[in-house]
């Protein structure tokens, strides 16, 4: 055998071009004997393959492997070729340091590569060989692993099974022996059943469950217990990266094993347990907390979180007996899953750039309306998210969701559909590359692009994102805004920010970064509090110089109302409770909201009601911009990289300070790839104890002049502010819930006239003589459910 193994290294690169025609390349060389005794036990080993892939699916998967499939062809095999040499150079196992974090040559990867290959290769004899290739790097690791858990050893620190590299390859242990099921011996099983009995035990401790008072899984103790539900916080806290990735790992674990193989049933009685508790708690918090279909982590983590959740729902149905069917392991019928896919397209500008000067290899990347901690800004690959929910769509016939989840993995991942079979043959990343040729029937048509088909306009509940658009065509605008709770990992503070994308290229948005917790690299606004408890420390030091909003908060914030109208969105948010906070004893906010208008397609008007309890303290409206603002007075504007304007139009304060510097890099680690890098701030003088910022930001081509803005205030009634720009007039309340009954003199010209705060629903009778509008509660008109009334002449 040694001679064989050692004429196949001298082969193995000629044979393994030929493994996409079905031959034999890929592992050592089995006699016939061996071959048939391999593949007489792949028959009779069980119900194996059964997670993501099922026994009834293995002769369409392995007729997908050919040469004729690019997938397969330029995708899978050149990674099968390059996992077979490292393993045959020995840099796998040898230089798997057995680290918790991330490894270059991860053991248990690899041998999920080849677990998967021993299923769908076209070639008997390459199956078996993968087969064994599969078994003696799982046993390998797991032989390492098994003395039992010991701080700082390899592959036994108690941080293997729950830490980043349990995040990034642990679906590898489940699927690598349900694969390979036939070529683990009975002494395997029983080793690797006692190490997933640890391991198992050992998810119940991980990070964030060790951070989390009150009820949460355990190993024993009541199913679908209401007290995993009653606090919401933890709830919420569910759907963290690192716990979805324990309850992923242990249940594929948990499904792996036949019960012959688990005496008792001990490992496998984990599956009710991730039933009743893990998802039991996940499955509560999609549906009430999130149904949106966005992930509170945001825009880097969420797609990869959610998608081990997903990973285990699939794996639970296509289980069938050896799963669980209870409500909670279902896709269908969710609220977050069914949304999903349209609130991410949603977030996707109208047209990806051609690159990000800071990594112009990537080529094309989408640039999103995105948000949370970002290490780099561009859309990464979401395979592992809608990989799973791909194929489930495929299971119950759902055409649409298909197309649409093949037309992200082809177009949204850096490279675009260029890339895309380099993506999969050319990465570290061995299950995503599974994925696609999952996903990817070589006999369906090209995937077409679903966003026309979707509304405009999305919104999120619970993280009150709002995302709308002009169209879906090349030129399209993209508004967004958010005001999130901030209290679990990966948030930032952004509460009421906003960000207008115009022909290309965004115009204004919130800098993204990572750990960038200062509201004022957003555009919002920072009000200067009391010195926290802990000013000493280096986040709290900064929170509290810059007047930004809290991460753990004084409690939630309110988004008041919410219209989308024709040709304009307007929203009311309440952010008071994200600048106090109960943890650092800070509470001299009084008040801090904001109502936005969006006046399609290029004018975006904000009014900030700002009051503290104490006088002399800052209050600071800021906007983030690619190129350095030109200041003249109470005016600014913005020239893009590409040639477009930007001009800004403070109306309040009336003695407003406008001043323009370039972002510091230093703070809050600004993402690669972010492009802005310059901001604008608008400061009341002196720190008035209570003040209004009354801006207006409008986007225009390169050439073009400023649309004229004019302030208008009422002059009898609940007290109003506004501004007229472009013909429509918009009306806002001085106090947040104080509209009603008003009088406002306007200027020539106004052909429409946006009244805000008004009751939602509610009856009033407006009349407008061309130069003054009045407003009376009671009539024939009434307010849209934002409490908005339109008024034309």
């Amino acid at each position: 055998m040694r001679r064989m193994r050692s004429l196949l290294g001298i082969l193995v690169a000629c044979a393994l071009l030929l493994a996409a025609c079905g031959s034999s390349a890929g592992a050592p060389a089995a006699s016939a004997a061996q071959t048939r005794a391999a593949e007489t036990r792949a028959v009779t080993g069980g119900g194996h393959p059964r997670l993501l892939i099922r026994k009834q699916d293995v002769p369409r998967l392995r007729s997908w492997a050919k040469a004729s499939n690019p997938m397969w062809s330029k995708g899978i095999v050149p990674l099968a070729r390059r996992a077979t040499l490292d393993m045959d150079r020995r840099r796998v196992p040898n230089k798997d340091a057995g680290g918790y974090s991330y490894e270059q040559y991860p053991t248990e990867l690899y041998s999920e590569l080849f677990a998967f290959l021993s299923v769908v290769h076209p070639s008997a004899k390459s199956r078996a060989g993968y087969g064994r290739r599969a078994r003696k790097l799982m046993m390998s690791l797991v032989v390492k692993a098994l003395p039992g858990a010991k701080t700082d050893a390899p592959f036994r620190d108690p941080m293997f099974s729950v830490g980043d590299r349990s995040r990034y390859f642990g679906e590898s242990f489940g699927l690598t022996v349900d694969w390979a099921y036939q070529y683990f011996t009975k002494a395997d099983r029983k080793k690797i059943r006692t190490l997933y009995l640890r391991w198992a035990k050992e998810q119940y401790k991980g990070y964030p469950l060790t951070q989390i008072s009150g009820a949460k899984p355990t190993p024993f103790g009541p199913l679908n217990n209401p007290a995993l539900l009653a606090d919401r916080h933890n709830v919420r806290y569910s759907l963290n990266n690192y716990y979805l990735g324990h309850a992923r790992n242990l249940g594929l674990m948990a499904m792996a094993l036949d019960p012959k193989d688990d005496p008792r049933g001990l490992l496998r009685s984990q599956i009710k347990r991730v039933s009743g508790s893990w998802l039991y708690l996940m499955d509560h918090a999609l549906r009430t907390e999130f149904p949106g279909g966005l992930s509170p982590e945001g825009f880097e983590y969420g797609p990869d979180a959610t998608g081990r959740l997903a990973q285990l729902l699939v794996a639970m149905r296509t289980a069938g007996p050896s799963g669980d069917q209870s409500p909670v392991t279902k896709i269908a019928g969710n609220p977050y899953w069914t949304n999903s896919v349209p609130a991410y397209l949603s977030s996707l500008p109208p047209v990806p750039i051609p690159s990000t000067p800071d990594r112009p290899d990537l080529g094309q990347v989408w640039q999103a309306a995105s948000y949370g901690d970002e290490e780099q800004y561009w859309a990464l690959d979401p395979i592992t998210l809608y990989g799973p929910l791909g194929l489930e769509a495929a299971e119950r016939g759902d055409t649409a969701t298909l197309n649409a989840t093949r037309w992200i993995a082809t177009n949204v991942p850096p490279g675009g559909k260029a890339a895309l079979h380099d993506r999969v043959g050319n990465t570290d990343q061995f299950f995503g590359s599974i994925l696609y040729f999952l996903l990817f029937d070589p006999a369906a048509p090209e995937a077409t692009d679903p966003r026309p088909g979707l509304d405009k306009r999305w919104f999120a509940p619970t993280l009150n994102r709002t995302l709308a658009r002009t169209c879906w065509c090349d030129e399209g605008r993209l508004f967004s805004h958010k005001l999130s709770f901030n209290e679990i990992d990966h948030q930032t503070a952004d509460g009421n920010t906003f960000a207008l994308f115009r022909k290309g290229e965004w115009l204004t948005k919130p800098r993204t970064g990572y750990e960038s917790y200062l509201t004022d690299f957003t555009n919002s606004v920072t009000i200067e509090n009391d010195k926290p408890f802990h000013a000493d420390g280096e986040y709290e030091r900064e929170i509290w110089k810059n007047g930004d909003q809290w991460i753990l908060t004084a409690g939630e914030p309110t988004l008041v109302a919410r219209s989308f109208g024709q040709g304009f969105v307007a929203l009311t948010g309440d952010a008071t409770n994200l600048y106090n906070s109960k943890n650092e004893e800070v509470a001299d906010v009084a008040h801090a909201s904001r109502s936005v208008v969006w006046l399609e397609p290029d004018h975006v008007i904000t009014y900030d009601r700002v009051t503290s309890k104490t006088a002399g303290r800052f209050k600071r409206y800021w906007l983030q911009f690619p190129t350095a603002p030109s200041i003249d007075g109470r005016q600014a504007r913005v020239t893009t990289p590409q040639g477009q304007q930007v001009f800004v139009s403070t109306l309040l304060p009336e003695d407003a300070v406008l001043s323009g510097s370039r972002n510091p890099p230093e703070l809050g680690a600004p993402a690669v790839g972010e492009p802005m890098k310059f901001r604008l701030k608008v400061e009341a003088p002196g720190g008035p104890q209570d003040v209004r910022f009354l801006n207006v930001v409008q986007g225009a081509d390169g050439g073009a002049s400023a649309d004229p803005v004019l302030r208008v205030t009422s002059s009898a009634g609940a007290s109003y502010d506004g501004a007229v720009v472009g013909g429509t007039a918009v009306l806002f309340p001085v106090a947040m819930t104080g509209g009603g009954t008003t009088t406002v003199a306007l200027p020539d010209g106004v052909r429409r006239i946006l009244v805000t705060g008004l009751t939602p629903g509610g009856a009033y009778t407006a009349q407008y003589d061309g130069a003054t509008l009045t407003v009376t509660d009671g009539g024939a008109q009434a307010a849209d459910e934002g409490g908005v009334l339109v008024v034309t002449p």
